[in-house]
């Protein structure tokens, strides 16, 4: 953290590119930014962060808005995670920081480390960081199981698991073709530091299109006739058509991104049928995996809830 950062100097910044933003969604932009504390993003789901980051609580849910921590002050994302949308939260008090992970009902966890030493830019630190505390264990959640999220983690140890696997394979056949050929040469060990860059890399690339083309050949029935469906409704735009034939799909996806294509588009045609709980239900079924496809979700929700209010 730089020396010059201070509770009211974020604050500018946060009001000064945030609030300002007309993008902005209009919880993040009528925050009242009353209790800040700073700390870090750790982790988002399982990939590790370690990302400046301010946090401040009301009444209805958390804003976090990560700096960069470079020359230029910039924000570089921010969060608003309404306690509505969350089922646990996991408060771990230690000696100089408090660990704080957020369990979402629809598969996202972010842990984060909360400083718990009184800085002289933050002089309210503690007092902060207390109110946070108390006002996250009056929401009462405790439920940090979640089969998405524990879905999610099996995926990434599988995937690692092959990646380190594959990996080794590859630059144990690389090495044993550079003894072979150029073990004599007064190059020798640049090869070998050039070879297993240049065989790291490659392995990805392919580790990367052979996932794909898997996915790919395990769906491909499912996304040759959803492909279809999607073409004739873009060209007839009938929600009672597309629903109908989405509802009868004699392929069922597999995967998580043929699954997450599938509820994604139900969600659309339940909305266009004007059928919005069940379309809010479909979302809850997208495995959320990255920030894009959490931002897309959220944006589907609130269009369709500001649609049901709307009504009301």
């Amino acid at each position: 953290m730089k020396k010059r950062y201070s509770e009211q100097y974020l604050t500018d910044i946060i009001k000064q590119q945030l609030f300002t933003d007309e993008n902005v969604s209009e919880e993040a932009a009528s925050f009242p930014l009353e209790h800040l504390v700073f700390g870090y993003l750790k982790k988002e789901n399982v990939d590790e962060r370690q990302t400046n980051c301010i946090l401040d609580v009301e009444e209805h849910g958390l804003l976090v808005v990560l700096f960069s921590g470079l020359k230029k002050d910039k924000i570089l994302e921010h969060f608003y995670f309404r306690f509505a949308d969350m089922q646990g939260i996991k408060i771990k008090d230690k000696k100089f920081s408090v660990y704080i992970t957020l369990q979402f009902t629809n598969g996202m966890n972010y842990e984060f480390q909360l400083e718990k030493r009184k800085m002289k830019g933050f002089p309210n630190q503690n007092k902060n960081l207390s109110y946070v505390i108390s006002m996250m264990e009056k929401q009462d959640l405790h439920n940090m199981s979640n089969r998405s999220y524990r879905k999610r983690v099996l995926y990434d140890k599988l995937f690692s698991f092959i990646y380190v696997i594959t990996l080794v394979a590859f630059e144990l056949l690389a090495l044993r073709i550079l003894f072979n050929f150029h073990q004599d040469s007064a190059l020798f060990f640049t090869l070998i530091v050039i070879i297993s860059i240049f065989v790291a890399v490659l392995h990805l690339i392919i580790l990367f299109l052979a996932w794909i083309y898997i996915d790919k050949l395990i769906n491909r029935k499912f996304y040759k006739a959803y492909n279809q469906i999607v073409e004739d409704h873009m060209e007839k735009n009938d929600a009672e058509e597309f629903l109908e034939r989405l509802n009868n799909l004699p392929y069922k996806p597999k995967g998580k991104q043929a699954k997450n294509a599938f509820y994604i588009s139900k969600s659309t045609a339940l909305y266009e049928n004007n059928r919005l709980e069940e379309a809010l239900a479909c979302l809850d079924e997208v495995q959320i995996s990255t920030k894009q496809i959490y931002e897309f979700v959220e944006k589907q929700k609130k269009m369709i809830e500001g649609d049901g209010h709307h009504r009301d």
